[in-house]
């Protein structure tokens, strides 16, 4: 027992010399890093472009815009589904050319979950 004491001691006055001996070491000064200076920021007024580009855009056809609110609905969590059909709804919507006739509107849901993901939908269709 006395030996299993003295080897305990031993093994935790070695761990603590070899801790103060490593915390007592300077560390390397970061060298500088010479890194590229960014370029000058443009701001440009984009709001005219914007409207252009969404003065192109038609609406879809009547039998196309309520597949569409149906795809959202689910796909917004408007309405509940299992989550195979949820999946399901979501990838058809994303794949679909005007899923932003659904999406865009949906960013001023009065729910903030709602506005949540549909802001995600537009950034993972792409389209809005």
């Amino acid at each position: 027992m006395k030996l299993l004491r003295s080897t305990t001691k031993a093994s935790a006055l070695a761990i603590t010399a070899a801790l103060g001996f490593s915390c007592q070491q300077q560390p390397d000064p970061d060298p500088v890093q010479a890194r590229p200076a960014l370029p000058k920021l443009e701001m440009r007024p984009m709001l005219e472009e914007l409207r252009a580009i969404a003065a192109t855009l038609t609406a879809p056809e009547e039998k196309v815009q309520r597949e569409l609110r149906e795809y959202a609905d689910i796909a917004l969590g408007l309405v509940e589904s299992d989550g195979r059909t949820a999946s399901m709804v979501e990838r058809t919507l994303l794949a679909h050319e005007d899923a932003w006739f659904v999406l865009e509107p949906a960013l001023t849901h009065e729910d903030a979950n709602v506005r949540q993901r549909a802001a995600w939908l537009c950034g993972q269709s792409g389209q809005a």
